[in-house]
């Protein structure tokens, strides 16, 4: 009889200090990584913010002492340029640097990568944030 591996706990993360080192540790607790790409379930019990610290080349998100990288599904992208950037005067999501992300459904993506090319990787795997719901926090600038 094969041991059963034990569920994630994502219950202390939105009184968590560094959600990132959090959702790492409780993901990689859990997942053994076999393959070339694994993704998590999608959580969407929790709500967190981080920091947007760079938006090109790479989604860069910080919770002011780890680094994650990041991408958007398609339509969050859809719903936030219609909410967000839908005027002409209205700001550019390049523009976003040092601007707090409410993050409310999200997924992780364990994938390998040359360390070497991925700043946000070590022993070349990286652990990605997909981000199915947030809010941008427009008020809140760090």
């Amino acid at each position: 009889m094969q041991p059963v591996a034990p569920e994630p706990q994502y219950k202390m993360l939105k009184g968590e200090r560094y959600p990132i080192k959090y959702l790492m540790w409780e993901y990689l607790r859990v997942n053994k990584f076999t393959q070339g790409n694994e993704w998590s379930d999608v959580i969407d019990n929790q709500e967190f913010y981080l920091t947007i610290q760079e938006t090109f080349p790479l989604l860069v998100l910080t919770d002011n002492h780890y680094f994650m990288g990041a991408v958007l599904t398609k339509d969050l992208w859809e719903r936030l340029k219609s909410k967000y950037f839908c005027q002409k005067d209205s700001n550019k999501f390049c523009d976003l640097k040092n601007v707090r992300l409410k993050i409310k459904k999200f997924q992780l993506h364990i994938r390998q990568v040359n360390s070497k090319e991925v700043f946000t990787s070590f022993g070349s795997l990286e652990v990605r944030l997909v981000i199915h719901d947030c809010d941008i926090m427009l008020s809140e600038i760090y």
